[in-house]
Order: C-alpha cells, then structure tokens, then sequence
C-alpha cells in the first residue's frame, strides 16, 4: 500500500499539474478547505471526522487574510 502525504511528489511538477485540474474544473479547491477559527477546533475537526470538509484550516486569534471559502 501506498499514499501520498505532504512530500512523496515532486512539486515543480504536481503544482502546475493541480493548477491545471483547477483551470478545468475537475479540481474544486473550494469545496475541499474551510477556514475556522482557532476557538472553533472541536468543530473544525468533527466536520473532519464526519466528512464534512477536507482540509480544515486553523486562523489563530489576531490572523488576517482572504477566506477563498468566501469569495
């Protein structure tokens, strides 16, 4: 058994090849990461667990940045 988790590829390639799957639609960036505030963790990672999102990313208290969930 294999898998890839945060390093088993070769970025110079894989990024554009991801970028090239956004461009067509058959990546939906979107819909895979939702942003949550730290105080939020426990539901960050129940919607984890019961397949409700991906990726879930942490905002620690006092961060600032575009949400693309949002956009």
């Amino acid at each position: 058994m294999r898998g890839i988790h945060q390093g088993d590829s070769v970025p110079q390639l894989f990024v554009g090849q991801l970028i090239g799957l956004h461009r067509r639609g058959l990546l939906p960036f979107e819909r895979l990461v939702r942003f949550y505030e730290f105080s939020r963790i426990n539901e960050a990672m129940d919607d984890l667990a019961q397949g409700r999102v991906i990726k879930p990313v942490l905002r620690m208290p006092g961060e600032r940045g575009e949400d693309p969930s949002s956009v």
